[in-house]
């Protein structure tokens, strides 16, 4: 088991917020994501939590957000403004699978 963070004892308001930090980037994320282990852990998160959210790399710089979201069932695909193309936002769809939405961020 992986200790959590809780922000809703610092903040009342997030109570029931548990944030799982990622750590130190390892020699091998993708094989690390490949593994039993990740299919484990959102299982377990499933079925503690009504929403479960996952921050990956962009998924123009690395394959672990394809292999993330093909692991969550589901991706919301999360872009700054003028940073893709339409062609290119659609071939990430195709790659990225169950696309729930997309959010345009400035920061």
């Amino acid at each position: 088991d992986v200790p959590l963070r809780t922000p809703g004892q610092l903040l009342p308001q997030l109570n029931g917020l548990a944030v799982l930090p990622a750590g130190p980037t390892p020699p091998n994320p993708r094989e690390l994501l490949s593994r039993p282990l990740l299919a484990n852990l959102l299982t377990q998160a499933r079925q503690a939590y009504e929403v479960v959210l996952i921050d990956t790399p962009s998924v123009t710089q690395a394959a672990d957000a394809q292999i993330v979201a093909a692991h969550a069932g589901a991706a919301l695909l999360v872009s700054r403004p003028h940073a893709a193309s339409i062609a290119e936002i659609g071939a990430l769809t195709a790659s990225l699978g169950n696309l729930l939405g997309a959010v345009v961020n400035q920061f």
